[in-house]
């Protein structure tokens, strides 16, 4: 778990930054605009960035767990860069499991559609064949 993270001399933060400390298991950063929040949670979530050299993040007994961060830039690479309103809890398989289903009602509408025209193909035929079998049935010496 982060006991503490410090941004400093990159983006919005000067040589001074800022540390956060008194960190828990999850922790929500909140501000207004500009005020660093997007900063911070690329930091955590890419910390070797050579942009974050002066920046530091303090694990808690030195165990270096993999941080989750919920950002734009999660957003963008999960669920495409499309408008997405509100808050809402989607995993990370998620986007490609709704792409698989596109797929598969994409199918599943393509085979509808092969059938309805399979259908009418039949549906127009069925007065031929009863125009066909009657003449067939009035050809002398034939019989059904």
């Amino acid at each position: 778990m982060l006991e503490s993270i410090t941004v400093r001399d990159c983006a919005t933060y000067d040589t001074d930054g800022v540390e956060i400390t008194d960190l828990k298991k999850v922790n929500f950063i909140y501000g207004v605009n500009g005020s660093g929040k997007t900063t911070i949670t690329k930091f955590v979530a890419n910390p070797t960035d050579p942009t974050y050299g002066f920046c530091k993040k303090v694990w808690k007994n030195d165990v270096r767990l993999k941080a989750l961060v919920y950002n734009k830039d999660f957003r963008d690479e999960n669920f495409g860069k499309g408008s997405i309103e509100g808050v809402f809890t989607l995993g990370k398989a998620t986007k490609d499991e709704i792409e698989e289903i596109n797929k598969l009602l994409a199918t599943r509408d393509q085979i509808k559609a092969d059938g309805l025209a399979k259908k009418d193909g039949i549906e127009n035929l069925k007065p031929r064949r009863l125009k066909m079998t009657r003449r067939f049935a009035m050809t002398p010496g034939r019989r059904l």
